[in-house]
């Protein structure tokens, strides 16, 4: 039996870029490693520019799910 399992964590740690989030997330997205063998977690540490608003938007459009992970501390 086979299982698809994660086998790759894009971590992204961002405090207040939303602008460099949003091409970081597509370049991520764009590559050809299998959907299903990788994750993106886009972690915030306290940002107070809309960050997690973007990644909500993002996660709307199809594409491979973002995981958000908010950390006060910066």
């Amino acid at each position: 039996m086979h299982h698809n399992r994660v086998k790759l964590s894009v971590i992204i740690p961002t405090l207040n870029r939303h602008e460099l989030l949003r091409d970081a997330i597509a370049s991520v997205r764009s590559q050809t490693f299998p959907t299903d063998q990788y994750e993106i977690i886009v972690v915030d540490n306290g940002s107070t520019d809309g960050t997690r608003e973007l990644v909500e938007r993002v996660n709307q459009d199809g594409g491979k799910p973002i995981r958000y992970v908010y950390e006060p501390r910066p």
